[in-house]
Protein backbone atom coordinates (compact mmCIF):
# COMPACT_ATOMS: atom_id res chain seq x y z
CA UNK A 1 0.00 0.00 0.00
CA UNK A 2 1.36 3.40 -0.98
CA UNK A 3 2.15 5.94 1.73
CA UNK A 4 -0.76 8.22 1.04
CA UNK A 5 -3.90 9.24 2.91
CA UNK A 6 -6.90 7.51 1.42
CA UNK A 7 -10.48 8.03 2.56
CA UNK A 8 -13.31 5.68 1.59
CA UNK A 9 -16.99 6.49 2.19
CA UNK A 10 -18.76 3.24 3.03
CA UNK A 11 -21.92 4.88 4.41
CA UNK A 12 -23.47 8.10 5.65
CA UNK A 13 -23.21 9.98 2.35
CA UNK A 14 -26.10 10.39 -0.10
CA UNK A 15 -28.23 8.97 2.74
CA UNK A 16 -29.26 9.53 6.34
CA UNK A 17 -27.74 6.89 8.62
CA UNK A 18 -25.54 3.84 7.99
CA UNK A 19 -22.50 5.95 8.88
CA UNK A 20 -19.08 4.47 8.19
CA UNK A 21 -15.89 6.11 6.95
CA UNK A 22 -12.53 4.42 6.39
CA UNK A 23 -9.12 6.09 6.59
CA UNK A 24 -6.02 4.38 5.19
CA UNK A 25 -2.34 5.22 5.22
CA UNK A 26 0.45 2.79 4.39
CA UNK A 27 -0.15 -0.43 6.31
CA UNK A 28 -2.67 1.20 8.66
CA UNK A 29 -6.44 1.67 8.43
CA UNK A 30 -9.06 2.88 10.90
CA UNK A 31 -12.86 2.83 10.79
CA UNK A 32 -14.90 5.82 11.95
CA UNK A 33 -18.32 4.63 13.19
CA UNK A 34 -20.24 1.52 12.15
CA UNK A 35 -23.93 2.36 11.95
CA UNK A 36 -27.15 1.00 10.59
CA UNK A 37 -29.72 2.67 8.37
CA UNK A 38 -33.47 2.46 8.00
CA UNK A 39 -34.98 1.12 4.77
CA UNK A 40 -37.78 2.53 2.68
CA UNK A 41 -40.56 0.08 3.53
CA UNK A 42 -42.16 0.49 0.10
CA UNK A 43 -38.98 -0.47 -1.77
CA UNK A 44 -37.74 -3.01 0.76
CA UNK A 45 -40.75 -4.82 2.23
CA UNK A 46 -39.94 -6.85 5.33
CA UNK A 47 -36.46 -5.38 5.76
CA UNK A 48 -35.80 -4.05 9.26
CA UNK A 49 -32.38 -2.43 8.91
CA UNK A 50 -29.55 -1.73 6.50
CA UNK A 51 -25.85 -1.98 7.31
CA UNK A 52 -22.83 -1.06 5.19
CA UNK A 53 -21.36 -3.58 2.79
CA UNK A 54 -18.00 -4.44 4.40
CA UNK A 55 -16.58 -6.53 1.54
CA UNK A 56 -13.69 -4.07 1.13
CA UNK A 57 -12.99 -4.08 4.87
CA UNK A 58 -12.64 -7.86 4.78
CA UNK A 59 -10.04 -7.53 2.01
CA UNK A 60 -7.87 -5.20 4.10
CA UNK A 61 -8.75 -6.44 7.58
CA UNK A 62 -5.13 -7.23 8.52
CA UNK A 63 -4.37 -3.51 8.25
CA UNK A 64 -7.34 -2.29 10.32
CA UNK A 65 -6.17 -1.03 13.72
CA UNK A 66 -9.48 -0.15 15.34
CA UNK A 67 -13.01 1.24 15.17
CA UNK A 68 -13.51 4.75 16.57
CA UNK A 69 -17.06 5.56 17.69
CA UNK A 70 -18.13 9.21 17.84
CA UNK A 71 -21.29 8.50 19.89
CA UNK A 72 -23.80 5.82 20.79
CA UNK A 73 -26.66 6.32 18.33
CA UNK A 74 -27.80 3.32 16.28
CA UNK A 75 -26.80 4.97 13.00
CA UNK A 76 -23.22 5.02 14.32
CA UNK A 77 -22.97 1.75 16.32
CA UNK A 78 -25.77 -0.45 14.97
CA UNK A 79 -23.58 -2.40 12.53
CA UNK A 80 -20.93 -3.28 15.14
CA UNK A 81 -22.27 -6.82 15.87
CA UNK A 82 -21.92 -7.70 12.19
CA UNK A 83 -18.60 -5.92 11.56
CA UNK A 84 -16.88 -7.40 14.62
CA UNK A 85 -17.82 -10.94 13.62
CA UNK A 86 -15.45 -10.59 10.67
CA UNK A 87 -13.10 -7.85 11.84
CA UNK A 88 -12.33 -8.29 15.53
CA UNK A 89 -10.37 -5.13 16.34
CA UNK A 90 -10.44 -2.78 19.35
CA UNK A 91 -13.42 -0.42 19.62
CA UNK A 92 -12.82 3.03 21.13
CA UNK A 93 -15.58 5.25 22.49
CA UNK A 94 -17.13 6.98 25.48
CA UNK A 95 -18.57 4.99 28.37
CA UNK A 96 -22.10 5.54 27.07
CA UNK A 97 -21.24 4.66 23.47
CA UNK A 98 -19.55 1.46 24.59
CA UNK A 99 -22.39 0.53 26.96
CA UNK A 100 -24.94 0.87 24.15
CA UNK A 101 -22.61 -1.04 21.80
CA UNK A 102 -22.20 -3.88 24.30
CA UNK A 103 -25.96 -4.12 24.78
CA UNK A 104 -26.45 -4.13 21.01
CA UNK A 105 -23.98 -6.98 20.55
CA UNK A 106 -25.54 -9.02 23.37
CA UNK A 107 -29.02 -8.62 21.87
CA UNK A 108 -27.66 -9.80 18.52
CA UNK A 109 -26.41 -12.99 20.18
CA UNK A 110 -22.72 -12.07 20.17
CA UNK A 111 -20.73 -14.48 22.31
CA UNK A 112 -17.19 -13.44 21.47
CA UNK A 113 -15.12 -11.26 23.75
CA UNK A 114 -14.46 -7.96 22.04
CA UNK A 115 -11.96 -5.35 23.15
CA UNK A 116 -13.74 -2.16 24.17
CA UNK A 117 -11.53 0.74 25.27
CA UNK A 118 -13.17 3.66 27.07
CA UNK A 119 -11.97 7.17 26.28
CA UNK A 120 -12.51 10.62 27.79
CA UNK A 121 -12.13 14.17 26.56
CA UNK A 122 -8.54 14.59 25.41
CA UNK A 123 -7.77 10.87 25.11
CA UNK A 124 -5.24 10.15 22.36
CA UNK A 125 -5.04 6.70 20.78
CA UNK A 126 -2.15 5.57 18.61
CA UNK A 127 -3.40 3.31 15.82
CA UNK A 128 -0.58 2.49 13.43
CA UNK A 129 0.18 5.57 11.34
CA UNK A 130 -2.79 7.40 12.88
CA UNK A 131 -3.07 9.25 16.16
CA UNK A 132 -6.69 9.87 17.17
CA UNK A 133 -7.69 12.51 19.72
CA UNK A 134 -11.21 12.54 21.16
CA UNK A 135 -12.63 16.06 21.68
CA UNK A 136 -15.87 16.51 23.58
CA UNK A 137 -18.79 17.99 21.70
CA UNK A 138 -22.54 18.17 22.33
CA UNK A 139 -25.29 16.20 20.63
CA UNK A 140 -28.66 14.64 21.52
CA UNK A 141 -26.88 11.88 23.41
CA UNK A 142 -24.28 12.15 26.14
CA UNK A 143 -20.72 11.04 25.42
CA UNK A 144 -20.45 12.50 21.91
CA UNK A 145 -17.00 13.33 20.50
CA UNK A 146 -15.34 14.85 17.47
CA UNK A 147 -12.07 13.29 16.28
CA UNK A 148 -8.80 15.02 15.45
CA UNK A 149 -6.82 12.44 13.51
CA UNK A 150 -3.13 13.06 12.87
CA UNK A 151 -1.59 11.24 9.92
CA UNK A 152 1.74 11.65 8.10
CA UNK A 153 -0.18 13.66 5.48
CA UNK A 154 -1.70 16.07 7.99
CA UNK A 155 -4.57 16.46 10.47
CA UNK A 156 -8.10 15.32 9.63
CA UNK A 157 -10.90 16.82 11.74
CA UNK A 158 -14.03 14.66 11.83
CA UNK A 159 -16.92 16.38 13.61
CA UNK A 160 -19.25 13.41 14.00
CA UNK A 161 -22.84 14.41 14.75
CA UNK A 162 -22.74 17.61 16.77
CA UNK A 163 -24.38 20.86 17.81
CA UNK A 164 -23.01 23.74 19.85
CA UNK A 165 -25.10 23.71 23.01
CA UNK A 166 -23.91 26.22 25.58
CA UNK A 167 -26.32 24.92 28.24
CA UNK A 168 -26.39 21.11 27.92
CA UNK A 169 -28.29 19.12 30.54
CA UNK A 170 -25.14 17.58 32.05
CA UNK A 171 -23.18 20.86 31.93
CA UNK A 172 -20.48 19.35 29.72
CA UNK A 173 -20.04 21.87 26.92
CA UNK A 174 -18.12 21.26 23.70
CA UNK A 175 -14.37 21.80 24.06
CA UNK A 176 -14.26 24.67 21.59
CA UNK A 177 -10.95 25.96 22.95
CA UNK A 178 -9.23 22.69 22.07
CA UNK A 179 -10.85 22.68 18.63
CA UNK A 180 -9.61 26.24 18.05
CA UNK A 181 -6.10 25.25 19.18
CA UNK A 182 -6.05 22.38 16.69
CA UNK A 183 -7.27 24.72 13.96
CA UNK A 184 -4.56 27.26 14.72
CA UNK A 185 -1.86 24.65 14.10
CA UNK A 186 -3.22 23.76 10.66
CA UNK A 187 -5.81 21.19 9.60
CA UNK A 188 -5.49 19.41 6.26
CA UNK A 189 -9.08 18.20 5.95
CA UNK A 190 -12.39 18.70 7.72
CA UNK A 191 -15.35 16.31 7.42
CA UNK A 192 -18.50 17.83 8.93
CA UNK A 193 -22.07 16.74 9.79
CA UNK A 194 -24.46 18.01 7.08
CA UNK A 195 -27.82 16.97 8.56
CA UNK A 196 -29.14 20.45 9.40
CA UNK A 197 -27.38 22.50 6.73
CA UNK A 198 -30.79 23.60 5.40
CA UNK A 199 -31.76 25.15 8.77
CA UNK A 200 -30.67 28.75 9.30
CA UNK A 201 -29.53 30.17 12.62
CA UNK A 202 -28.71 28.08 15.69
CA UNK A 203 -30.12 24.87 17.11
CA UNK A 204 -32.14 25.09 20.31
CA UNK A 205 -30.48 24.13 23.61
CA UNK A 206 -31.59 20.89 25.23
CA UNK A 207 -32.16 22.84 28.46
CA UNK A 208 -34.93 24.85 26.78
CA UNK A 209 -36.71 21.59 26.05
CA UNK A 210 -36.67 20.85 29.78
CA UNK A 211 -38.40 24.14 30.53
CA UNK A 212 -41.02 23.49 27.84
CA UNK A 213 -41.68 20.00 29.19
CA UNK A 214 -42.11 21.42 32.68
CA UNK A 215 -44.66 23.90 31.34
CA UNK A 216 -46.65 21.13 29.61
CA UNK A 217 -46.57 19.04 32.78
CA UNK A 218 -47.91 22.01 34.77
CA UNK A 219 -50.72 22.50 32.24
CA UNK A 220 -51.65 18.80 32.56
CA UNK A 221 -51.59 18.44 36.35
CA UNK A 222 -54.89 16.56 36.48
CA UNK A 223 -54.19 14.30 33.53
CA UNK A 224 -52.15 11.20 32.80
CA UNK A 225 -49.04 12.12 30.83
CA UNK A 226 -47.49 9.92 28.15
CA UNK A 227 -44.20 11.03 26.61
CA UNK A 228 -42.66 9.42 23.53
CA UNK A 229 -39.02 10.19 22.84
CA UNK A 230 -35.96 8.58 21.27
CA UNK A 231 -34.92 5.80 23.62
CA UNK A 232 -31.21 6.69 23.35
CA UNK A 233 -31.72 10.31 24.42
CA UNK A 234 -30.61 9.96 28.02
CA UNK A 235 -30.75 13.70 28.75
CA UNK A 236 -34.32 13.96 27.44
CA UNK A 237 -35.44 10.98 29.50
CA UNK A 238 -33.75 12.51 32.55
CA UNK A 239 -35.66 15.77 32.05
CA UNK A 240 -38.96 13.90 31.67
CA UNK A 241 -38.28 11.96 34.87
CA UNK A 242 -37.38 15.17 36.73
CA UNK A 243 -40.65 16.82 35.61
CA UNK A 244 -42.66 13.78 36.69
CA UNK A 245 -41.03 13.50 40.12
CA UNK A 246 -41.63 17.21 40.77
CA UNK A 247 -45.35 16.47 40.51
CA UNK A 248 -45.12 13.29 42.54
CA UNK A 249 -45.80 11.08 39.53
CA UNK A 250 -44.67 7.45 39.38
CA UNK A 251 -42.68 6.54 36.26
CA UNK A 252 -43.66 3.78 33.81
CA UNK A 253 -40.94 2.75 31.35
CA UNK A 254 -42.71 1.26 28.34
CA UNK A 255 -40.68 -0.45 25.65
CA UNK A 256 -37.58 -2.62 25.80
CA UNK A 257 -35.28 0.06 24.41
CA UNK A 258 -36.39 2.62 27.02
CA UNK A 259 -35.88 0.08 29.80
CA UNK A 260 -32.41 -0.74 28.47
CA UNK A 261 -31.45 2.93 28.18
CA UNK A 262 -32.52 3.80 31.72
CA UNK A 263 -30.71 0.74 33.08
CA UNK A 264 -27.50 1.78 31.30
CA UNK A 265 -27.90 5.42 32.37
CA UNK A 266 -28.43 4.42 36.00
CA UNK A 267 -25.39 2.18 35.94
CA UNK A 268 -23.25 5.02 34.57
CA UNK A 269 -24.70 7.59 36.98
CA UNK A 270 -26.34 9.66 34.23
CA UNK A 271 -29.82 9.14 35.71
CA UNK A 272 -30.51 8.86 39.43
CA UNK A 273 -33.97 7.82 40.52
CA UNK A 274 -35.47 6.15 43.58
CA UNK A 275 -36.46 2.62 42.49
CA UNK A 276 -39.75 3.13 44.37
CA UNK A 277 -40.70 5.79 41.81
CA UNK A 278 -40.60 3.30 38.94
CA UNK A 279 -43.70 1.15 38.54
CA UNK A 280 -44.52 -1.71 36.20
CA UNK A 281 -47.25 -1.01 33.64
CA UNK A 282 -49.22 -3.97 35.02
CA UNK A 283 -49.43 -2.34 38.46
CA UNK A 284 -50.89 1.05 37.51
CA UNK A 285 -54.64 0.44 37.70
CA UNK A 286 -54.97 1.65 41.29
CA UNK A 287 -52.75 4.72 40.73
CA UNK A 288 -54.66 7.92 39.79
CA UNK A 289 -53.98 9.36 36.33
CA UNK A 290 -52.45 12.52 37.78
CA UNK A 291 -49.84 10.40 39.56
CA UNK A 292 -48.58 8.56 36.46
CA UNK A 293 -46.10 9.43 33.69
CA UNK A 294 -45.47 6.87 30.95
CA UNK A 295 -42.25 7.14 28.96
CA UNK A 296 -42.83 5.21 25.75
CA UNK A 297 -41.20 4.19 22.50
CA UNK A 298 -42.82 4.99 19.16
CA UNK A 299 -41.65 8.42 18.01
CA UNK A 300 -41.46 7.14 14.41
CA UNK A 301 -44.75 5.25 14.27
CA UNK A 302 -43.04 1.86 14.44
CA UNK A 303 -45.75 -0.84 14.16
CA UNK A 304 -44.73 -2.76 17.29
CA UNK A 305 -43.87 0.26 19.44
CA UNK A 306 -45.73 1.10 22.65
CA UNK A 307 -47.24 4.35 21.37
CA UNK A 308 -48.51 2.80 18.12
CA UNK A 309 -50.17 -0.05 20.01
CA UNK A 310 -51.73 2.43 22.46
CA UNK A 311 -53.18 4.36 19.53
CA UNK A 312 -54.80 1.15 18.25
CA UNK A 313 -56.12 -0.09 21.62
CA UNK A 314 -53.58 -2.89 21.46
CA UNK A 315 -51.57 -2.07 24.58
CA UNK A 316 -52.45 -3.92 27.77
CA UNK A 317 -53.48 -1.73 30.74
CA UNK A 318 -53.44 1.55 28.76
CA UNK A 319 -56.62 2.85 27.17
CA UNK A 320 -56.20 6.29 25.61
CA UNK A 321 -58.90 8.86 26.35
CA UNK A 322 -59.69 12.49 27.06
CA UNK A 323 -57.74 12.48 30.32
CA UNK A 324 -54.44 11.84 28.50
CA UNK A 325 -51.80 14.32 27.39
CA UNK A 326 -49.46 12.72 24.85
CA UNK A 327 -46.16 14.52 24.24
CA UNK A 328 -44.15 13.66 21.11
CA UNK A 329 -40.68 14.78 22.16
CA UNK A 330 -39.00 13.97 18.84
CA UNK A 331 -39.19 14.85 15.16
CA UNK A 332 -39.93 12.36 12.36
CA UNK A 333 -36.97 10.82 10.58
CA UNK A 334 -37.40 11.56 6.84
CA UNK A 335 -39.64 8.87 5.36
CA UNK A 336 -41.51 8.14 8.61
CA UNK A 337 -43.91 11.09 8.45
CA UNK A 338 -46.90 9.07 7.22
CA UNK A 339 -46.53 6.45 9.96
CA UNK A 340 -46.25 8.89 12.85
CA UNK A 341 -49.06 11.10 11.50
CA UNK A 342 -51.32 8.02 11.44
CA UNK A 343 -50.49 7.37 15.12
CA UNK A 344 -51.15 11.03 15.98
CA UNK A 345 -54.51 10.97 14.22
CA UNK A 346 -55.55 7.81 16.05
CA UNK A 347 -54.57 9.28 19.42
CA UNK A 348 -56.45 12.48 18.63
CA UNK A 349 -59.60 10.55 17.65
CA UNK A 350 -59.55 8.93 21.09
CA UNK A 351 -59.62 12.35 22.72
CA UNK A 352 -56.00 12.70 23.84
CA UNK A 353 -54.38 16.14 23.94
CA UNK A 354 -51.36 16.07 21.62
CA UNK A 355 -48.25 18.18 22.18
CA UNK A 356 -45.54 18.09 19.52
CA UNK A 357 -42.64 20.09 18.10
CA UNK A 358 -44.61 22.55 15.98
CA UNK A 359 -46.87 23.44 18.93
CA UNK A 360 -44.32 23.64 21.73
CA UNK A 361 -40.55 23.48 22.20
CA UNK A 362 -40.67 19.86 23.36
CA UNK A 363 -37.90 18.72 21.02
CA UNK A 364 -34.50 20.06 20.02
CA UNK A 365 -32.43 18.76 17.15
CA UNK A 366 -29.08 17.24 18.00
CA UNK A 367 -27.49 18.59 14.82
CA UNK A 368 -25.79 21.91 14.13
CA UNK A 369 -27.65 24.53 12.11
CA UNK A 370 -26.01 26.91 9.64
CA UNK A 371 -24.43 29.37 12.10
CA UNK A 372 -22.96 26.53 14.18
CA UNK A 373 -21.55 24.88 11.06
CA UNK A 374 -19.95 28.18 10.07
CA UNK A 375 -18.49 28.65 13.55
CA UNK A 376 -16.92 25.19 13.50
CA UNK A 377 -15.40 25.80 10.05
CA UNK A 378 -14.02 29.12 11.29
CA UNK A 379 -12.42 27.43 14.31
CA UNK A 380 -10.93 24.50 12.39
CA UNK A 381 -9.72 26.51 9.34
CA UNK A 382 -9.30 23.45 7.09
CA UNK A 383 -7.40 23.52 3.81
CA UNK A 384 -9.81 20.95 2.33
CA UNK A 385 -13.42 20.15 3.12
CA UNK A 386 -15.72 17.16 2.66
CA UNK A 387 -19.37 17.31 3.79
CA UNK A 388 -20.66 14.02 5.25
CA UNK A 389 -23.69 12.62 7.07
CA UNK A 390 -26.49 13.71 4.74
CA UNK A 391 -28.40 13.12 1.53
CA UNK A 392 -26.94 14.54 -1.66
CA UNK A 393 -28.87 17.82 -1.42
CA UNK A 394 -27.45 18.31 2.10
CA UNK A 395 -23.92 17.62 0.92
CA UNK A 396 -24.24 20.02 -2.00
CA UNK A 397 -25.68 22.78 0.18
CA UNK A 398 -22.92 22.21 2.71
CA UNK A 399 -20.27 22.49 0.00
CA UNK A 400 -21.73 25.87 -0.95
CA UNK A 401 -21.63 26.93 2.70
CA UNK A 402 -17.98 25.91 3.01
CA UNK A 403 -17.14 27.88 -0.13
CA UNK A 404 -18.87 30.93 1.35
CA UNK A 405 -16.56 30.54 4.35
CA UNK A 406 -13.52 30.99 2.13
CA UNK A 407 -12.61 27.42 1.21
CA UNK A 408 -11.81 27.35 -2.54
CA UNK A 409 -14.23 25.22 -4.58
CA UNK A 410 -11.45 22.95 -5.94
CA UNK A 411 -10.61 22.12 -2.30
CA UNK A 412 -14.12 20.79 -1.62
CA UNK A 413 -15.09 17.23 -2.49
CA UNK A 414 -18.69 15.97 -2.75
CA UNK A 415 -18.60 12.30 -1.73
CA UNK A 416 -20.77 9.55 -3.10
CA UNK A 417 -21.43 6.17 -1.57
CA UNK A 418 -18.34 4.09 -2.26
CA UNK A 419 -16.21 6.98 -3.49
CA UNK A 420 -12.55 7.08 -2.47
CA UNK A 421 -10.16 10.02 -2.43
CA UNK A 422 -6.51 10.70 -1.78
CA UNK A 423 -5.85 13.86 0.22
CA UNK A 424 -2.51 15.62 0.54
CA UNK A 425 -1.20 19.17 0.74
CA UNK A 426 -1.14 19.03 -3.05
CA UNK A 427 -4.91 18.54 -3.32
CA UNK A 428 -7.80 16.08 -3.36
CA UNK A 429 -7.63 13.37 -6.00
CA UNK A 430 -10.49 10.99 -6.77
CA UNK A 431 -9.54 7.31 -6.71
CA UNK A 432 -11.44 4.32 -8.15
CA UNK A 433 -14.65 3.73 -6.21
CA UNK A 434 -15.17 0.83 -3.83
CA UNK A 435 -18.14 -1.55 -3.76
CA UNK A 436 -20.26 -0.04 -0.99
CA UNK A 437 -23.93 -0.90 -1.18
CA UNK A 438 -26.15 -1.95 1.68
CA UNK A 439 -26.69 -5.29 3.37
CA UNK A 440 -30.35 -5.86 4.25
CA UNK A 441 -31.27 -7.29 7.63
CA UNK A 442 -34.48 -9.07 8.60
CA UNK A 443 -34.15 -9.18 12.36
CA UNK A 444 -30.50 -10.05 12.78
CA UNK A 445 -30.33 -12.20 9.64
CA UNK A 446 -28.94 -10.99 6.33
CA UNK A 447 -31.33 -11.03 3.40
CA UNK A 448 -30.50 -10.84 -0.29
CA UNK A 449 -31.93 -8.82 -3.15
CA UNK A 450 -33.67 -11.84 -4.66
CA UNK A 451 -35.82 -12.22 -1.53
CA UNK A 452 -36.80 -8.54 -1.64
CA UNK A 453 -37.70 -8.70 -5.33
CA UNK A 454 -39.89 -11.73 -4.61
CA UNK A 455 -41.60 -9.97 -1.68
CA UNK A 456 -42.34 -6.91 -3.83
CA UNK A 457 -43.76 -9.14 -6.53
CA UNK A 458 -45.96 -10.93 -4.00
CA UNK A 459 -47.21 -7.57 -2.71
CA UNK A 460 -47.86 -6.13 -6.18
CA UNK A 461 -48.95 -9.17 -8.21
CA UNK A 462 -50.21 -11.71 -5.69
CA UNK A 463 -49.75 -15.48 -5.43
CA UNK A 464 -51.50 -18.39 -7.15
CA UNK A 465 -51.16 -21.87 -5.66
CA UNK A 466 -52.07 -24.72 -7.99
CA UNK A 467 -52.47 -28.09 -6.30
CA UNK A 468 -52.53 -30.81 -8.96
CA UNK A 469 -53.27 -34.45 -8.12
CA UNK A 470 -52.28 -37.02 -10.77
CA UNK A 471 -52.85 -40.78 -10.87
CA UNK A 472 -49.73 -42.93 -11.04
CA UNK A 473 -51.42 -45.98 -12.55
CA UNK A 474 -54.57 -46.89 -14.43
CA UNK A 475 -56.58 -44.39 -16.37
CA UNK A 476 -54.94 -40.92 -16.32
CA UNK A 477 -56.68 -38.75 -13.75
CA UNK A 478 -56.14 -35.02 -13.18
CA UNK A 479 -57.58 -33.00 -10.27
CA UNK A 480 -56.75 -29.29 -10.10
CA UNK A 481 -57.37 -26.94 -7.17
CA UNK A 482 -56.49 -23.23 -7.51
CA UNK A 483 -56.05 -20.85 -4.57
CA UNK A 484 -55.00 -17.21 -4.77
CA UNK A 485 -53.66 -14.66 -2.27
CA UNK A 486 -53.54 -10.95 -3.03
CA UNK A 487 -55.57 -11.11 -6.26
CA UNK A 488 -58.91 -12.33 -7.53
CA UNK A 489 -59.06 -15.10 -10.11
CA UNK A 490 -61.84 -14.38 -12.59
CA UNK A 491 -64.05 -17.40 -13.23
CA UNK A 492 -63.24 -17.25 -16.96
CA UNK A 493 -59.52 -17.43 -16.18
CA UNK A 494 -59.96 -20.30 -13.74
CA UNK A 495 -62.01 -22.18 -16.34
CA UNK A 496 -59.31 -21.66 -18.97
CA UNK A 497 -56.54 -22.79 -16.59
CA UNK A 498 -58.54 -25.90 -15.65
CA UNK A 499 -59.25 -26.74 -19.31
CA UNK A 500 -55.67 -26.13 -20.45
CA UNK A 501 -54.10 -28.22 -17.67
CA UNK A 502 -56.66 -31.03 -18.12
CA UNK A 503 -55.92 -31.15 -21.85
CA UNK A 504 -52.16 -31.11 -21.25
CA UNK A 505 -52.11 -33.90 -18.65
CA UNK A 506 -55.09 -36.09 -19.58
CA UNK A 507 -53.06 -38.17 -22.04
CA UNK A 508 -50.94 -39.56 -19.22
CA UNK A 509 -47.58 -38.38 -20.61
CA UNK A 510 -46.91 -36.76 -17.23
CA UNK A 511 -45.88 -40.22 -16.01
CA UNK A 512 -42.69 -39.88 -18.04
CA UNK A 513 -41.85 -36.52 -16.46
CA UNK A 514 -40.11 -35.74 -13.17
CA UNK A 515 -41.83 -33.48 -10.61
CA UNK A 516 -39.67 -30.47 -11.40
CA UNK A 517 -40.57 -30.68 -15.10
CA UNK A 518 -44.27 -30.85 -14.21
CA UNK A 519 -43.91 -27.82 -11.92
CA UNK A 520 -42.16 -25.77 -14.59
CA UNK A 521 -44.78 -26.71 -17.18
CA UNK A 522 -47.65 -25.82 -14.81
CA UNK A 523 -46.03 -22.50 -13.92
CA UNK A 524 -45.54 -21.63 -17.59
CA UNK A 525 -49.17 -22.44 -18.55
CA UNK A 526 -50.74 -20.49 -15.67
CA UNK A 527 -48.41 -17.49 -16.08
CA UNK A 528 -49.19 -17.23 -19.79
CA UNK A 529 -52.96 -17.29 -19.19
CA UNK A 530 -52.81 -14.68 -16.40
CA UNK A 531 -50.73 -12.28 -18.46
CA UNK A 532 -52.87 -12.62 -21.57
CA UNK A 533 -56.14 -12.13 -19.68
CA UNK A 534 -55.30 -9.81 -16.76
CA UNK A 535 -51.86 -8.40 -17.62
CA UNK A 536 -50.71 -9.70 -14.22
CA UNK A 537 -47.62 -11.76 -13.36
CA UNK A 538 -48.39 -13.43 -10.02
CA UNK A 539 -45.99 -15.80 -8.33
CA UNK A 540 -47.11 -19.31 -9.27
CA UNK A 541 -46.54 -22.09 -6.72
CA UNK A 542 -47.33 -25.52 -8.23
CA UNK A 543 -47.87 -28.44 -5.83
CA UNK A 544 -47.70 -31.77 -7.66
CA UNK A 545 -49.11 -34.84 -5.88
CA UNK A 546 -49.54 -38.43 -7.02
CA UNK A 547 -52.10 -40.97 -5.85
Amino acid sequence: MANRLKIVFLGGVEEIGKNMTLLEYGESAIILDAGLGFPNSENMPGVDFLIPDISYLKEIKKRIKGIFITHGHEDHIGALPFVLKDINVPVYGSSIALAFSDAKINRAGGNKKYKFIQIDNGSIIQAGDFSVEFIRTTHSIAGAYSLAITSPSGVIFFTGDFKIDHTPVDGKVADLSRIAAIGSKGVLLMMQDSTNVERPGYSMSESRVGKSLESVFNDSKNKRIIVATFASNIHRIKQIIDCAIKQGRRIVLSGRSVLNTVAIAQKLGEIKIDPEMIVDINNTKKIPDDRICIIATGTQGEPSSALTRMSLDGFKNVSIGENDTVILSASPIPGNERSIHSVMNNLSKKGASLIYESLSEVHASGHACVEELKLMIALVKPAYFIPVHGEFRHLKKHAELAESMGIPRPNIFLPELGSAVEVSKGGIRRLPSIEAGAVMLVGDIESDEENIIERKKMAEEGIVISAITLSKTGKPKVEIDLTSKGLNILSTIEDEIQATLQARFSGGEYRNMVTEELSQLTRKIISKIFYSKQKRCPIIIPIIMFE
